[in-house]
């Protein structure tokens, strides 16, 4: 191997973690955007459905706002191949989010007697940091690895 080649090699080593860090930013972004859509929906719906019924409608929202743009945004999936198993692949890691959340509140606030606000920092921050590996690896898991290959040649 040629000093050049193993010159590029490492530049190109050095820049394929900005993808990553690049995805993990927008997917930030997105989450706070659906946090602000779910908190609208459910001071929206409380005192129609009550508080039960308006975390549903709120979660159901922002999980669909979450799933589209994260689908194009984050992760640069664009047309309609792949959009159902995707779909179904994001609701199911929502829903492991969700359990997720609540066993951490249970344990946390239930058993550990945690006041809210760092219980909810330390679950939000687990909660985010599963959801992003969980999409990257099981919902948008091609789109994923496609745009780090596209994105760490033009950064070489």
């Amino acid at each position: 191997m040629a000093i050049d080649d193993i010159a590029v090699a490492r530049r190109r080593d050095r820049w394929a973690i900005r993808p990553i860090v690049r995805r993990g930013i927008k997917f930030g972004l997105t989450g706070l955007a659906g946090a602000a859509i779910a908190y609208l929906l459910f001071i929206a719906c409380l005192s129609v459905v009550g508080y039960q019924g308006a975390t549903v409608l709120s979660w159901a929202g922002s999980m669909w706002f979450g799933f589209l743009v994260n689908r194009r945004f984050t992760f640069g999936v664009r047309g309609a191949r792949g959009w159902g198993r995707q779909a179904l692949a994001y609701a199911v890691g929502a829903g492991l989010q969700l359990g997720l959340a609540l066993a951490g509140y249970a344990i946390l606030i239930g058993e550990l007697r945690w006041p809210g606000t760092p219980a909810f920092l330390v679950v939000t921050a687990t909660v985010a940091l599963f959801g992003f590996a969980y999409q990257s690896a099981a919902t948008f898991r091609s789109a994923a690895s496609t745009s780090s290959a596209t994105d760490s040649l033009a950064a070489s």
